[in-house]
């Protein structure tokens, strides 16, 4: 169960109509993001090596920017480390984007 708040007076009357926008928000930008990021895999099946790098090369900027929020994990000094397996996956898109092997 999710945690109790206090909810100011102000806004209390409002409350449930705030809680609807932002709702209604979240279900747009998810939508959006499924969208540019392509559909996963139906029931866990495996898709393709050039799928996964095609949906990879249709992600925009700001899809990137929450794959990284979700998964680095920032250091004191700036830095943002990530996933071993992210960086191959990486690495191994701009090798083929380079080859010309995959036309995005």
């Amino acid at each position: 169960m999710g945690k109790v708040i206090d909810i100011p007076k102000e806004i209390a009357d409002d409350w449930d109509d705030i809680v609807k926008t932002f709702h209604g928000r979240l279900v747009e930008q998810r939508k959006e993001f499924k969208k540019r990021t392509g559909s996963r895999p139906f029931k866990g099946k495996e898709i393709s090596q050039s799928e996964k790098m095609i949906q990879l090369g249709n992600m925009e900027q700001q899809d990137w920017l929450q794959v990284f929020q979700k998964h680095g994990m920032p250091k004191e000094d700036g830095r943002l480390l990530l996933p071993n397996a992210m960086l191959k996956q990486a690495k191994e898109l701009n090798k083929v984007m380079r080859r010309g092997e995959i036309n995005i």
